[in-house]
């Protein structure tokens, strides 16, 4: 039998059992998740200027010999075409390198 709705989640979206979102385990965290990375976001663009990926690429690049943009986008944990915009930031003097290469 569903659960009658209570006010505190009236218009909290609902699984198909009836079950608001918003007492699931996996929706906190999810929402967790996306506060801190606004929060962390708005650390990096105040305390460095820079946005997020690019203070991340930033740091793995100065913590490792010479990355590929594969190997740069999982230490900074963002996708291929993140890490190849960001450091050709970094890298402005240096043509783009095959996704194998090091980058600089």
């Amino acid at each position: 039998m569903p659960r009658a709705p209570d006010s505190r989640n009236a218009c909290a979206p609902r699984r198909v059992d009836g079950t608001p979102l918003d007492e699931h385990l996996t929706w906190r965290l999810h929402r967790l998740n996306k506060l801190s990375d606004k929060r962390s976001s708005e650390a990096y663009a105040r305390e460095f200027g820079l946005p997020v990926g690019e203070a991340r690429c930033l740091a793995a690049m100065g913590e490792s010999d010479p990355l590929s943009v594969n190997d740069l986008a999982a230490r900074a944990h963002l996708n291929k075409a993140q890490a190849s915009r960001a450091a050709q930031g970094w890298c402005p003097s240096r043509p783009a390198r095959p996704m194998h290469g090091p980058l600089c």
